[in-house]
């Protein structure tokens, strides 16, 4: 461990058997009470404090670049038949170091050459009258592997069962530290400073876990008196034939200290990451809130191995952050956070958590947490109206969109996507525009109650050559000032202007609602959702468009209404409504052979057709999905095979469909997939058979 501190220290040990002298450097802990060290640099043992019948010898073993730097040597000596264990074992007068509430071990081992495993320090337990109860029991093991590595890990079991692991290099030195709380039976150990982790995250490990077993003289009564009124340990250092027949290895930098309090300084715990491990469906706008639980003068987060950046970072205070990363994570994709934090000793606690994002087939997804995304939005206002990113002033939902419009120059503020292919192909089909959006109570206007005063509300659609005005309205309501009433599209009148419909909603001043839209652009109309409950009606747009997808949406306020205008946006979502998720090729359903592998002709023997669907409309979908098998080029359909799923709101639902024992026609045929939902157009329907064909064809 690294050496922190310069002391001389001259310390009698409890007993005041013998004065113990201290070397210099020696690493002293906060709150912790030094009971012994030992460096070896005098290149001999102290026979007043080992025992002088060990096989140990201190030699020459170069350490931190030192070359002169003096090391124990503990190896089996064999001598014909009989072989002698070395030790690093108190003198038979013992040297006790009183226990009650918590003590550390810690030093340096280098491991040589070694057949199977060893287990130090050991430990010997006494009694508060100082009557040994107890044998040396084993706190850390090491296993050696045949290509040149071997494994560090607790004696003990978790509470939960589970052991840990950490792989290290022979040859190599190791600071090693074990932290023993004598009160819960249980102790932790950190290896080159990091903190030894079981899967489950456990990183404390039970102190008796294998005394009834390989100690009779220790069992749950006696433990736990041990425990209850505390006592004396002696640890010890030896090799042992019983594990390796032939075992070396060398110890450097020994000590031990007491009355520890378990200051947070002083033992690093495990950080805390807001997200369970292995979540799926993760959002991919998601932030993440880590707990490293003490200060520390180092904490790093990484994301799949890369350094999260500063920035990334808000520091909370009391070793808390919140973690905003920089972009979006990517749909259907696994990522780990890991969060590390090292104390002002060098020791490392460091945690991890694997999560798998959603699938969604999303042009557009817009929080405004990280600020205004450029590839895809843009502000656009003349003065003095207003667009801007900024703090929800209900202080709910973080950074939004606040647009304005002013009544005296007809101003008014835009937040606009204008190309929607940014990132990916149009939308083909039913699309779901969904967003959330505050009027402030100020926006209240009490002189206009007896007239209805009204004004439009987001958004405004575009197509590729039609625009689309607005899809809602907002009107004062004569009878409450405090709330309004909100209106929807629903055609043209005889005028040939829009027409409105009363959607029975009532929303207050300055609360957030959020509204589901879900369009048919081929068909002109829609549905409404307004706080998850479904208006129960299609509406028809205002104009019809001329293409079968949505190129362009904008959020904007209009300066032609009786009172200046404020507008609030916030987690924009624009996406298929049934969707096909890509896999990470960017492939929507691919074709397997019997093997499982993708192929692109067809399989005599066999072909499966595998995909995902996704549902991001907020009702439930009845799908139907087509697997349709063609002969004569493409043009006359052969087989259809036909299944139905129903899928969840904001779920997916895994599709597979076998096509066996194709023989001569795999290379006269091919396959083709496509599916319909109950009111909305086939996706990609101009490259498949028409629907009423392979409807026909399946009632056959």
């Amino acid at each position: 461990m690294k050496k922190l501190l310069s002391i001389v220290l001259a310390l009698s040990m409890v007993l005041g058997l013998c004065t113990v002298g201290y070397a210099e450097d020696a690493s002293v802990h906060e709150d912790e009470t030094l009971g012994f060290t030992e460096n070896f640099e005098t290149g001999t043992l102290n026979s007043k404090v080992w025992k002088t019948n060990t096989k140990t010898v201190i030699v020459q073993k170069e350490k931190d670049g030192n070359a002169e730097n003096y090391a124990a040597e503990l190896k089996n000596v064999w001598e014909g038949e009989t072989c002698s264990a070395s030790q690093l074992n108190f003198v038979s007068s013992n040297l006790y170091t009183a226990v009650k509430e918590r003590f550390i071990i810690e030093f340096s081992v280098n491991f040589g050459d070694m057949d199977s495993k060893a287990n130090l320090p050991s430990v010997y337990f006494y009694d508060a009258d100082k009557i040994l109860f107890g044998e040396s029991l084993a706190l850390v093991s090491y296993t050696t592997n045949k290509d040149g590595t071997g494994k560090i890990s607790p004696a003990g079991l978790s509470e939960s069962g589970l052991s840990a692991t950490k792989t290290v290099n022979s040859g190599e030195w190791l600071d090693i530290r074990t932290y023993v709380d004598i009160p819960t039976r249980m102790y932790s150990i950190t290896v080159n400073g990091e903190l030894l982790q079981a899967e489950d995250g456990s990183t404390t490990f039970i102190l008796f876990n294998y005394a009834s077993d390989r100690n009779k003289n220790i069992n749950d009564e006696t433990a736990q008196a041990f425990c209850d009124a505390g006592g004396y340990v002696v640890p010890l250092m030896q090799t042992s034939q019983w594990y390796s027949k032939n075992m070396v290895l060398w110890v450097d930098d020994y000590s031990i200290y007491t009355d520890c309090n378990g200051c947070a300084q002083c033992t690093p715990v495990a950080p805390s990451i807001n997200i369970e491990n292995g979540a799926k469906n993760v959002d991919i706008t998601k932030t993440f809130d880590i707990n490293f639980a003490g200060s520390y003068d180092l904490a790093s987060v990484t994301l799949n191995g890369k350094k999260v950046s500063d920035s990334e970072l808000t520091d909370n205070g009391n070793g808390s952050y919140t973690y905003t990363p920089a972009s979006v994570f990517a749909y259907d994709t696994e990522y780990t956070i890991k969060a590390a934090a090292i104390n002002k000793y060098g020791d490392k606690a460091e945690t991890s958590a694997t999560f798998t994002t959603k699938y969604a087939y999303n042009m557009a997804e817009e929080d405004f947490e990280r600020g205004l995304n450029n590839n895809k939005w843009k502000l656009s206002v003349k003065e003095p109206a207003i667009a801007e990113v900024t703090e929800d002033p209900k202080g709910e939902k973080g950074k939004v969109a606040h647009i304005t419009a002013d009544v005296t120059t007809h101003q008014g503020g835009q937040l606009m996507n204008d190309n929607l292919t940014l990132g990916g192909a149009q939308m083909p089909g039913d699309v779901v525009l969904s967003y959330d959006l505050m009027i402030p109570v100020e926006d209240r206007n009490p002189s206009a109650h007896s007239s209805h005063s009204v004004k439009n509300l987001a958004p405004h659609l575009y197509c590729d050559t039609d625009s689309q005005a607005w899809i809602m309205q907002m009107c004062d309501n004569a009878e409450d000032e405090s709330i309004f009433r909100l209106k929807v599209v629903d055609g043209l009148n005889d005028a040939g202007k829009a027409a409105y419909s009363d959607t029975g909603v009532d929303i207050k001043y300055g609360e957030w609602f959020h509204v589901d839209l879900v369009i048919n652009p081929s068909q002109s109309n829609y549905t409404v959702a307004i706080n998850d409950v479904s208006l129960n009606k299609t509406f028809n747009l205002a104009s019809t468009f001329a293409a079968d997808k949505i190129s362009r949406v904008r959020f904007q306020t209009m300066g032609y209404y009786g009172s200046n205008f404020n507008l609030y946006v916030d987690n924009i979502k624009i996406a298929q409504r049934i969707a096909i998720a890509p896999d990470t090729n960017g492939n929507r359903g691919c074709y397997y052979g019997a093997d499982g592998s993708a192929i692109t002709a067809l399989d005599p023997e066999n072909v499966t057709y595998k995909a995902r669907l996704v549902n991001n409309a907020p009702t439930a979908e009845k799908v139907t999905m087509y697997f349709a098998l063609y002969k004569d080029g493409g043009t006359e359909l052969d087989e259809v095979k036909v299944k139905t799923y129903t899928v969840n709101p904001g779920e997916y639902a895994d599709i597979e469909e076998s096509f066996a024992g194709l023989g001569e026609k795999a290379y006269t045929h091919t396959i083709k997939t496509f599916y319909t939902s109950e009111n909305m157009v086939t996706p990609y329907r101009k490259t498949m058979i028409p629907a009423p064909v392979a409807l026909e064809s399946a009632t056959k």
